[in-house]
């Protein structure tokens, strides 16, 4: 497993609405760092450490995840302005 590359083609498959490849290499990506393996850069800080890296990867992977693919909508809970209910 190459989980820079499953992360970027995760990403590029997203951006290309390309949505039940981007859950593929989603779903592979978030076994792989549940299973122990190290994470992708998501960010390119290195200081920050690979647990941070692997949190952000799994969020990533979550809301991928979620997306219905037949509506083209997340069933996660929109996001909204600061302040606002």
């Amino acid at each position: 497993m190459d989980p820079q590359a499953a992360w970027d083609r995760m990403l590029t498959a997203y951006a290309d609405s390309e949505f039940a490849s981007a859950q593929e290499f989603a779903q592979a990506l978030k076994n792989w760092l549940q299973s122990g393996g190290f994470p992708p850069t998501v960010l390119g800080h290195p200081e920050i450490g690979p647990h941070f890296e692997s949190v952000l990867a799994l969020a990533g992977c979550t809301y991928i995840l979620g997306f219905d693919i037949a509506q083209e909508k997340t069933s996660l809970p929109p996001i909204t302005e600061r302040g606002t209910p």
